[in-house]
């Protein structure tokens, strides 16, 4: 219990503060449509869709950037585990 409370009145400030920013947000949105609110919900999709295609190519060249090194890295560190072992066992 004691814990939660802690954890409470350590991240109180940090919850106001996103509940006014989150409300001014919303009072401004709903204001640039005038008296009507409405949401375009095909061009958040469409945009979500987007951001999320180009976040995953990204990622993937990225990653076929950085595999051969990665790979060159743990082989010479797998090399150097089983050489040292190797040389262990001949000096016995």
């Amino acid at each position: 219990m004691k814990a939660i409370r802690t954890f409470c009145r350590k991240h109180l400030r940090l919850a106001v503060v996103m509940a006014m920013v989150l409300s001014v947000t919303l009072l401004t949105a709903s204001a640039e449509g005038g008296s009507e609110v409405t949401l375009d919900m095909s061009s958040i999709n469409s945009a979500m869709s987007t951001g999320l295609s180009q976040i995953v190519t990204q990622a993937i060249s990225l990653l076929s950037l950085i595999l051969p090194f990665v790979i060159s890295f743990f082989g010479v560190k797998w090399l150097c585990v089983k050489g040292i072992a190797w040389f262990k066992q001949m000096a016995k």
